[in-house]
């Protein structure tokens, strides 16, 4: 498996499978599949708005996701929107993120300039360090 093959995945708020993801709905996808890893569920948090922006926030917090200075694939892309950290992307590459856009999933350049100026944080797993 390739981070190709989540290309085209539909968004769909609070989505967690092949039928349809939010941006912590496919980081977690993705961990389970290519990694083995199960990262916590958020379907306890009502407005994925929320989810989205806090997701791993906690788990940065208890020291499960490290900040890093440069993505490696698998690392957490946090961005920020509307002045909070909003929307999280997972880095294919030193140079490449995939997304969980409307109307699908997508790969998209890490210097992308709509994304750079919005990056909050880059994080790795604590299973990869």
């Amino acid at each position: 498996m390739t981070f190709a093959d989540y290309v085209g995945i539909p968004y769909r708020p609070h989505g967690t499978d092949r039928s349809g993801v939010y941006c912590y709905g496919l980081l977690q996808l993705v961990y389970a599949e290519m990694l083995g890893i199960t990262l916590p569920s958020r379907d306890h948090i009502a407005d994925y708005g929320v989810v989205r922006g806090e997701a791993i926030r906690d788990d940065i917090e208890a020291g499960i996701w490290r900040e890093v200075d440069e993505p490696q694939p698998f690392d957490a892309v946090l961005y920020r929107m509307l002045g909070n950290d909003f929307h999280l992307g997972i880095a294919t590459s030193r140079s490449r993120v995939l997304h969980a856009n409307r109307p699908q999933t997508v790969i998209i350049p890490h210097s992308d300039p709509r994304w750079t100026r919005r990056l909050s944080g880059i994080y790795r797993h604590e299973a990869l360090i």
